[in-house]
């Protein structure tokens, strides 16, 4: 399972965490400098600002999960299985943000709503990723027989990417990991 973020030359891992943990509003400047063992000029010299801090790690670990996370599913070979894993992924704690943090991508759209048009972007970018690593199982898992003749891929994959983005919510308050696999079950099961 792809587990923490590798190791980025801006050494924005830490302060990936940190964000995760707390949330943009909650990190402040002095959590970010301690976490990357920075001080704050140069953080402010490489980023401007501790939004431009969060937008770098934002981006970083929206390319981790789209460059690491989906290809490492996308290579189970059985697509239900594919799907289950990934609906399951962020709800077990083996993930830099800790225990219980949920997706951060997620969280940040939970923080922000629609309110930052960039942040907005790069939340939408990956939802659309992730839709489309969902649409890609769906199809390959109805051409083999294993779901049934009138899911649409498409629209599969969108209820799917809700079902992703609740149980990623849903772990930060309810982190009973055996309630969670009941929703991701629950998902694969109104598919056959």
């Amino acid at each position: 399972m792809p587990g923490t973020i590798a190791p980025s030359p801006a050494d924005l891992d830490p302060i990936i965490a940190t964000f995760w943990q707390k949330g943009y509003a909650a990190a402040s400047i002095g959590d970010l400098v301690d976490a990357s063992g920075s001080n704050r000029a140069e953080l402010y010299a490489e980023y401007g600002d501790k939004r431009g801090v969060f937008l770098a790690a934002l981006q970083r670990y929206h390319d981790w999960v789209r460059d690491a996370v989906l290809p490492y599913f996308a290579a189970t070979s059985d697509p239900l299985a594919r799907i289950r894993g990934f609906l399951l992924f962020f709800s077990q704690g083996q993930i830099a943000g800790g225990p219980n943090c949920g997706c951060l991508l997620n969280n940040t759209a939970v923080e922000f709503g629609g309110a930052d048009a960039e942040i907005k972007r790069i939340v939408t970018d990956m939802h659309a990723s992730v839709a489309a690593f969902f649409a890609a199982a769906v199809a390959e898992a109805k051409r083999r027989g294993a779901v049934r003749a009138d899911v649409d891929p498409d629209m599969a994959a969108r209820n799917l990417l809700a079902t992703a983005i609740g149980v990623s919510v849903l772990v930060r308050v309810r982190p009973d990991r055996k309630w969670l696999a009941t929703i991701a079950d629950g998902a694969v099961a109104r598919l056959q």
